[in-house]
């Protein structure tokens, strides 16, 4: 399998944000929430319909553009568009996708874990 920047290609703009915001804390949570909630929506993509897959790569991306993984957001987008475009997703796409997914979730944990959150201590592992 090629690897690329997709795999750790997060939008530190979007992170410094809300680090510096005054909801760090709640950006943080929301990233831990969607790491532990990965695999899950993982399965959900990789175990859909060829009918419903559009539909759970499109949420798969929008959660990640929110939380700052913005490789694997990129990677589901393109999936998605070529699975609306009638190509059928296959268990290479899919391996590419979790690959990517991990990369993101180990960057944006450690990302958050030492972030520069004004007026905060480091976050506990």
């Amino acid at each position: 399998m090629r690897m690329d920047h997709t795999e750790v290609d997060i939008n530190t703009r979007i992170l410094h944000d809300h680090a510096r915001s005054p909801h760090a804390a709640l950006y943080a949570r929301g990233v831990d929430e969607w790491a532990a909630d990965l695999g899950r929506r993982l399965r959900a993509v990789t175990q859909a319909s060829p009918s419903d897959l559009p539909a759970r790569l499109h949420e798969l991306r929008s959660l990640s553009h929110v939380v700052g993984a913005r490789g694997l957001a990129t990677a589901a987008a393109l999936l998605e568009q070529r699975v609306e475009d009638g190509d059928q997703a296959g268990p290479d796409d899919f391996a590419r996708l979790t690959a990517v997914a991990e990369a993101q979730r180990v960057a944006l944990v450690a990302w958050w874990r030492y972030a520069p959150v004004a007026g905060q201590q480091q976050r506990e592992a």
